[in-house]
């Protein structure tokens, strides 16, 4: 349930409650799979020392509303990673953060400042203002979950 409170600049806003915190997950599907009471991420990663989960309110933020880290010892089964985001709707906006190292003559570039998007994921989701030149064909055409 939503509330209106003022904020510091003297605004009405909106607050969301806080989701409940986020749990283990599964390993499988992989990919974001909506279930009752939230949705499991999981990607897979062999190289990977820290992965986030970013989650964003509007296609338009630049800064995630939500960032769940995802504990390499509790939510880690052999390379795949995982977490069950309670509350997670359909058309969630979310992306990844992953950590490690950085070396290219072994194929491995981890940079935490890109956010990553789901390689399992259905669709993307774009500013208006980023024109993006479209091919319509079966392959780049979103896909509901």
């Amino acid at each position: 349930m939503e509330r209106t409170v003022m904020s510091s600049a003297r605004e009405w806003v909106r607050e969301k409650p806080l989701p409940a915190a986020p749990t283990t997950g599964r390993s499988l599907p992989i990919g974001a799979t909506l279930v009752s009471g939230g949705a499991n991420f999981s990607v897979f990663s062999r190289s990977a020392e820290r992965i986030e989960l970013l989650f964003f309110d509007r296609v338009e933020d630049a800064r995630p509303s939500r960032v769940i880290p995802i504990d390499p010892f509790t939510n880690r089964t052999y390379h795949y990673w995982h977490v069950f985001g309670p509350g997670v709707e359909f058309g969630q906006i979310y992306g990844f953060r992953a950590h490690g190292p950085y070396e290219p003559d072994r194929g491995l570039r981890f940079d935490p400042s890109k956010l990553l998007l789901d390689p399992y994921g259905r669709s993307v989701a774009v500013r208006k203002t980023i024109a993006v030149k479209q091919r319509v064909s079966r392959a780049t055409t979103p896909q509901r979950l």
